[in-house]
C-alpha cells in the first residue's frame, strides 16, 4: 500500500496516542517507565511507518524525541512539547 494512503489513514489513530501520552503527563503526573517505553515504541513506529514522508525538520524531532526518551532523567517539559510538533504533524493531510 502506498505511504500517502497509509499515513492518511492511520494519522488520526497516532495522533490521539500521543495526545493521550501527552494527556497522562500533564494532567495525570504520570512519568512512569511504562509510559516512556510505550512513547518510545510509538514515536519509533511512526518513524518507521512514515519514513519517506518526513521532511528534515520531522526527522531532526523525531530523533531528539528519541534521545530525551533514552536520557537517564527525561525531561518531561521537552518531551510535551516535541510531542505536540508529532501532533501537529499528524494534524498535516498529505496528497
Amino acid at each position: 500500500m502506498n505511504s500517502t494512503i497509509t499515513y492518511n489513514k492511520e494519522r488520526k489513530h497516532f495522533a490521539d496516542k500521543f495526545l493521550g501520552y501527552e494527556n497522562s503527563i500533564l494532567k495525570d503526573d504520570d512519568y512512569s517507565k511504562v509510559i516512556i517505553h510505550s512513547i518510545s515504541q510509538d514515536v519509533q513506529m511512526f518513524k518507521r511507518k512514515f519514513k519517506r514522508l518526513h521532511t528534515f525538520k520531522d526527522s531532526w524531532n523525531i530523533f531528539r524525541t528519541k534521545q530525551n526518551l533514552k536520557a537517564k532523567v527525561v525531561n518531561f517539559d521537552k518531551l510535551c512539547h516535541q510531542l505536540d510538533y508529532i501532533i501537529a504533524r499528524l494534524d498535516i493531510r498529505e496528497d
